[in-house]
């Protein structure tokens, strides 16, 4: 059982990922896999995509095969990211958790980070990268602190996005409060990252707010918002779509209002010479937890198609 100064120093962890959940709508959570269990999950992709009777559903340039209760793998891709002890806080959680910070307030958290020993917001320097609160220990808190007591899991996923695989269409995974975590089974840069819109999850945002943003600039100061508390679009805060580039094993965990989409890449580069992360694919896992009472979509045909379009005529 963790002691009362271990408890505290663990929720300073878990507070510092539902803050950027709640103020970008985004996180990392680092090495949500060890390298013996990459290799074991990427094992497990390759032979269910390739075994004939998977039920695999193409979109894009990608392979999607969801998991079914019955598939067995089920049970070990429900458990990926749970407290090793079995308690609510492992105890690889008790550590000074800062390299993720320092990576989300410099870019959300999507630099690629090879190396261990990064200054961190403070100054200071995290050397000891390898201790990370366990994934299901961030969703679970994240459901615990906005009151939701009943959440389920309702996707698991295998996603393998091949070379030469385009743009999905910018879409939400629901309308209501959940968590959607894709875990890189590879390095994620050039082989089609995640790109999401930071606080797009916010109830305020519409798919107009960046357009709004741009004219309010433009206003004379005496005509411009007043609200101080929340940062207006186009703030430091807010800049617009970025990329979920990751290192194997690293989990970027994101609010299911979060608007996003699979980032698409293309090898015509590789006729000028260009050939990095041209053959390369994208394998990653998804899990997906929601509120039991709001199960996605959450939304219309309308919604998604206005969704879209108007993300595409914004964020092409």
């Amino acid at each position: 059982t963790s002691s009362e100064g271990d408890g505290i120093k663990t929720s300073s962890v878990a507070s510092r990922h539902l803050a950027n959940l709640n103020t970008h709508g985004v996180t990392i959570v680092k090495e949500t896999l060890s390298s013996v269990q990459l290799q074991e999950w990427n094992i497990k992709l390759e032979n269910t995509l390739r075994d004939p009777k998977s039920r695999i559903a193409w979109n894009s340039g990608r392979a999607h095969c969801n998991v079914a209760k019955r598939s067995v793998h089920y049970d070990d891709m429900s458990r990926i990211g749970c407290s090793i002890d079995g308690d609510n806080i492992s105890d690889n959680a008790r550590s000074n958790d800062k390299q993720h910070t320092h990576s989300i307030l410099k870019m959300l958290g999507f630099g690629r980070n090879k190396h261990k020993d990064e200054a961190t917001d403070d100054g200071n320097t995290a050397t000891n990268a390898s201790q990370q609160i366990p994934l299901q220990d961030v969703v679970k808190s994240y459901f615990e602190q906005h009151g939701i007591k009943r959440y389920q899991i309702t996707q698991l996923q295998f996603l393998n996005a091949n070379p030469g695989s385009s743009n999905q269409i910018w879409h939400r995974d629901n309308t209501q409060r959940g968590l959607t975590a894709i875990i890189a089974l590879k390095d994620v840069g050039k082989n089609g990252p995640t790109e999401l819109i930071s606080q797009s999850h916010r109830d305020d945002f519409t798919l107009w707010s960046p357009c709004l943003d741009v004219l309010q600039s433009y206003l004379p100061s005496n005509l411009r918002s007043n609200e101080k508390d929340v940062p207006p679009f186009g703030s430091k805060l807010c800049i617009g779509p970025i990329l979920g580039c990751l290192d194997a094993g690293d989990t970027i965990l994101y609010d299911a209002r979060i608007l996003h989409r699979g980032r698409g890449y293309d090898c015509t580069k590789k006729a000028k010479g260009d050939t990095s992360g041209c053959d390369k694919d994208r394998p990653v896992l998804v899990l997906r937890w929601d509120a039991t009472l709001t199960p996605p979509p959450g939304a219309g045909i309308i919604t998604t198609t206005a969704t879209k379009y108007v993300g595409s005529m914004l964020y092409a």
